[in-house]
């Protein structure tokens, strides 16, 4: 193999990834324009936060960790890549599963069953989403 074909390889192969690469950049850059994850500054991100703690609050732990999963299973019908839901969710969910009485390792488990049932059996989702991102 010469050096252009290994250029032309790694070329190919990196095509792949792009897609993921620019879903996750943009999703730290909405994390930003919520002001960023740092619990010290009066941020929108913070403000959700807290509003979403104060109605799972009243809710018992096993309730709090039973509706970040189902959140996460509607946000993967949104946003298909995982590595792009866990930058989007996954700054959200942590400091909330503080505020909620409930584990960080509850809420990666919520994640990940969110983001693993979804992706089971789900070729028809994705046909109907690039239908509608078409639209």
């Amino acid at each position: 193999m010469c050096v252009n074909d290994i250029a032309t390889s790694f070329r190919k192969g990196a095509e792949d990834l792009v897609g993921a690469a620019l879903v996750v950049g943009m999703a730290k850059g909405i994390v930003l324009i919520l002001g960023g994850t740092s619990a010290d500054n009066p941020t929108v991100l913070n403000t959700v936060l807290n509003y979403v703690a104060s109605a799972l609050g009243q809710m018992s732990s096993t309730v709090s960790a039973i509706v970040m999963y189902l959140f996460q299973s509607l946000f993967n019908f949104f946003v298909v890549s995982g590595s792009g839901q866990a930058a989007l969710t996954m700054p959200i969910m942590a400091p909330l599963a503080d505020l909620v009485g409930v584990t960080r390792q509850v809420a990666v488990l919520a994640f990940q069953l969110g983001d693993g049932f979804y992706e089971y059996d789900s070729s028809y989702i994705r046909n109907f989403n690039g239908s509608l991102r078409c639209c």
